[in-house]
């Protein structure tokens, strides 16, 4: 899948990408509902989703109309997340069964949240996707 994003200003516009693990996040959803499918956790594990490394800062500058895209690709499996000693493990859970499925991709931007100025919340790309047998 690609995620395409386009300077729509008549000025180049220059983007600091941070390149760190929950940046372009993919989670798949059950059609119509908020919970994931792609990931599983026991009770201590909530949250925990995984040790970022360094986040891997790069400017790009968008030319007027032009296109910045980012190749992503989807397993259709699950992961889950177990208690091992004083942390946590993923490991793979099985695969998502055939059907419809809601995708979100999490960008690297954000915006000032409309509840809460003072905090920030992720640009999102959201969208359809079907697990053949």
């Amino acid at each position: 899948m690609t995620v395409k994003m386009t300077n729509l200003t008549s000025a180049p516009m220059e983007l600091d990408i941070p390149l760190g693990c929950m940046d372009f996040d993919i989670a798949v959803y059950r059609e119509g509902q908020k919970a994931r499918v792609d990931q599983e956790y026991v009770e201590e594990c909530l949250g925990m989703g995984g040790i970022c490394g360094p986040v891997l800062p790069v400017r790009v500058t968008l030319e007027p109309q032009g296109t910045l895209r980012a190749n992503l690709s989807l397993a259709a499996r699950v992961s889950r997340w177990d208690k091992k000693g004083d942390g946590c493990v993923s490991h793979l859970a099985g695969a998502l069964p055939p059907g419809r499925y809601g995708l979100r991709v999490q960008l690297p931007f954000s915006d000032p949240s409309p509840e809460e100025p003072e905090s920030l919340e992720p640009r999102v790309v959201e969208g359809p996707v079907v697990v053949l047998p």
